[in-house]
């Protein structure tokens, strides 16, 4: 008579195994994890989710999330819209393939997809401020205007809105009203660095160059690499006659390994361009 293998009962005295967990249940773990900022094992339970249901929303959704956010964009951008297909009213899905879109260079579209939701969901304050940010990218300034003072009177706390109107008021030339929005953000957010910068520069455009300088000061206090500051710094110690010290501050960066790299005494040539950076 033949045995039976030790320690494998017979399939009648088996227990019964526990059952693969729904797809619905294995996005739910996916995506306490993708909150939590674990994005390699979120990544790997949408994957069985997607395997259990390849037409599951949420995991095709959050999937373009977490591939956009690893600077996966083209990617994203298939799962996203794979997300539509499976349910073409979500406003969410929606304003996440614009805001890919965007990221993509593809402005034109992303305007549309905001346009599209603000068609269903006018109140949401986060399609005025992509749509916004697409205008902007647009060059049609004037208009991203309207849609950054859309956000903010239906979320007058929203900082990264705040800061991009004083973005679009420097590039219509209204730099006054540019200085109070950046001053605006830095009540809500002290350590924003881009307000620090830009309202720097709007105080160069206003050539109040003592006020300038503490600005980038304050700036490089938070992150003394910043280029940007580093080198709009250097404009307004060129302004108070102080060129030595201008030069040492014009177009200094990191080198990939993270030393510090001045630049070369003819950048100084350059250093009257202010240089531009802006909030998402």
């Amino acid at each position: 008579m033949g045995g039976t293998l030790a320690g494998h009962a017979p399939a009648s005295q088996q227990a019964p195994a526990s059952p693969e967990p729904t797809a619905q249940l294995l996005v739910q773990q996916a995506l306490a994890l993708h909150q939590r900022g674990k994005l390699a094992e979120a990544e790997r339970l949408y994957d069985r989710a997607l395997g259990s249901d390849p037409r599951h929303f949420d995991a095709l959704h959050l999937v373009g999330v977490l591939r956009h956010q690893q600077g996966r964009s083209v990617e994203a951008l298939r799962f996203v819209a794979a997300a539509l297909d499976a349910q073409p009213g979500s406003a969410d899905a929606l304003t996440n393939y614009g805001v890919i879109l965007d990221a993509l260079k593809r402005h034109q579209e992303a305007l549309a997809a905001f346009e599209t939701v603000l068609a269903t969901r006018p109140q949401d304050a986060t399609a005025h401020y992509n749509r916004g940010l697409a205008l902007r990218n647009l060059g049609r300034h004037a208009d991203a205007l309207a849609s950054y003072e859309r956000t903010l009177a239906l979320a007058p706390a929203h900082a990264d809105a705040l800061c991009n109107r004083g973005n679009a008021f420097a590039a219509l030339g209204r730099h006054q009203e540019a200085l109070a929005d950046y001053e605006r953000v830095l009540a809500l957010r002290p350590s924003h660095r881009t307000a620090l910068n830009r309202r720097g520069n709007s105080l160069i455009a206003l050539e109040q160059w003592p006020q300038a300088l503490c600005a980038f000061d304050a700036a490089l206090t938070l992150e003394p690499a910043n280029a940007d500051a580093l080198n709009n710094r250097s404009v307004a110690l060129l302004a108070l006659g102080r060129g030595e010290e201008a030069l040492a501050s014009c177009d200094v960066s990191r080198t990939p390994g993270g030393a510090m790299r001045p630049c070369w005494p003819a950048s100084l040539a350059t250093s009257t361009r202010i240089t531009i950076s802006v909030c998402r």
